[in-house]
Parts: structure tokens; sequence; C-alpha cells
């Protein structure tokens, strides 16, 4: 029978992954291969099960044989501090992925299931019910070196399948769910600390007056050249993909293999970030925030100096 190895599998996609395995009377053994494993409060895993292995030079060595299948997750995403670097996203992406290929022919592994991502389709355009049989975009068309790689990763994948080796492509699009450190955070984060309409204060804070002190508008123009120089809230891959229609058909997964999705977990998520006190990694002053700080700032500023103009 054999053992599973997800590779790369110590995240989030990873963890549901290895409980829809065991909830579904699976019992042998699974074997994770992440440098940095994460636990997660909301996702049930029978860790007695699950071997966890750091990775090293000589991992796949010891991990593949007697393995039925591979789940590969590990990639460079669109994000991130390697995300810009051309090379280093096409060495991990589709060069890593070569060699695991190779090391799971190598093992005798039967199966190898490759996850990549809608961006292989999305170059900022409309997209209507978009199925895996249409022709890729040009590669000088993708908005990141992530897309281009995905899509040249999977295409190698594809052509590796034979009837001893079998191969798939399965292509996800902004997974979420209670505890995603990526969209659904980011998402929380931005419901939390984003666009206010007003405040009112009753502490001794400076209201929102007809004027405002130089101090004030000092202060303003101070923490936007601080948020100037952090690290922007979406990518333009992000921004483009949330703003531009963009959808996919599950035809074929259901045809090819019986897929049947499960309810929206949406209200789950919602529910999840509702009961934290605080969303991580997220400063006291959003940015979003600071923006509308400055707007507000110059435009009693130009009411005061032009009162015709109020």
């Amino acid at each position: 029978m054999g053992h599973y190895v997800i590779i790369g599998g110590g995240g989030f996609l990873g963890a549901h992954i290895i409980s829809t395995l065991q909830k579904n009377e699976f019992d042998r053994r699974i074997i994770v291969v992440d440098p940095t494993p994460r636990k997660f409060e909301t996702v049930q895993v029978d860790e007695k099960l699950v071997t966890y292995w750091k990775v090293d030079s000589k991992i796949l060595n010891q991990v593949l044989p007697g393995a039925c299948a591979v789940f590969h997750l590990a990639a460079i995403g669109h994000t991130g501090a390697c995300a810009g670097n051309k090379k280093l996203v096409h060495d991990f992406n589709v060069l890593g992925t070569e060699q695991l290929l190779e090391k799971c022919r190598e093992h005798g592994v039967r199966r190898f299931i490759f996850a990549s991502s809608v961006a292989v389709s999305f170059v900022g355009e409309p997209l209507y019910n978009v199925s895996e049989d249409e022709k890729l975009p040009d590669p000088r068309k993708y908005l990141n070196h992530y897309s281009a790689s995905k899509a040249e990763a999977e295409q190698l994948v594809l052509s590796q399948s034979t009837e001893k080796f079998k191969t798939v492509c399965l292509r996800f699009r902004a997974i979420y769910g209670a505890e995603d450190p990526n969209v659904t955070e980011k998402v929380a984060n931005l419901i939390r600390r984003g666009l206010f309409i007003g405040m009112m204060s009753v502490h001794g804070r400076e209201p929102i007056s007809a004027a405002s002190s130089a101090v004030n508008c000092a202060q303003s123009f101070y923490l936007a050249d601080q948020m100037l120089q952090q690290k922007g809230v979406l990518s333009k891959f992000d921004l483009a993909i949330l703003a531009t229609d963009n959808t996919y058909s599950i035809e074929r997964a259901r045809r090819e293999l019986e897929y049947s999705p499960a309810p929206c977990q949406m209200p789950e998520a919602a529910e999840y970030y509702k009961k934290l006190k605080d969303v991580r990694n997220t400063p006291f002053f959003s940015q979003t925030f600071l923006i509308f700080l400055v707007v507000i700032t110059l435009s009693i500023f130009l009411a005061f100096i032009f009162p015709q103009y109020k």
C-alpha cells in the first residue's frame, strides 16, 4: 500500500490534506517534508500517524522509498522576499519540481499530485468559467514570476505522466479559511483595521475639527512617509485578481475525480477572526487609516484657507 509524502505540507493546505485523509479512514503513515511545520487549532490532525521531516539534501532518498503517492505543495509564492527574484523562483518552482519528479520515478512512486494555481491562466484580463483544456497565455504576459513558473512546472508535470507513474495538476485559487495566514488573514486585517468613515474620542484626544494644528499636520506627513516605506497591503497580482472578473470551471474535476465541493467555509472563517482580540502582524495605524488621515488633513486645511470651497 505504501505511505504518503507531502512536500511543503507543514502549512495551512497541508494540514487540511492530512485531516481529510484521516477523516476518510486513512490509517497509513503520512510523511511531511517542511522546514517550518505549523499547528492549527481549527484543523483536526492525528499526530500519531504523521512524521515531520526538515529539509536537507538527502531527505528525498529517505522518505520516498515505499511511498505510494507524493503531494507537491512547496513553492515560492507571488509575495514575500523571494517573489521578485526570477531565477530563484524558477529554480525552486520549476527545477525543484523536475528533480522531485526524477526522484519519484527513481524510487517507484506511483502517483504525483501537483498543487498548481489559477494564476497560470490569469494575466489581468477578465476570465469566465475557464477550463483546464484552454491554451495557456503567452508567458511574457504573466503579472509575476510565480505565475510563469507554475505554468511551466504544470506542463512539466503533465508531460511526465505514464501508466506506471501517473501525474495530476490541481489548480487552486485564493485558499481561505480560519487560521489561513495568507488570503483570509489579509482580508481580516483590512476589515478590522480598514477604512474609517469617522472617529469619535471621549478620552482627551483631539477631535476632527474645522482646522488642524501644525503638530497634527506634521504627524500626518511623518506617518504617511513611514507608510510609504512599508510593503503594500496587496501585490499587483493580488489587486488584479481581486478586482478583475475571473471564474474557473470545476466540471472536469467533477467528471474525472468525482469532486463534490463542500459548503462554503466563509462563515466559519469569519467567526474565527471575530473571536480574535486582535489580528496578528497589524500595526496600530493601518495603511488605509493613514491615507484617510492625510486626505482629511489636507481637505480641512484647504477649506480653512479657501472658505468659499467649504
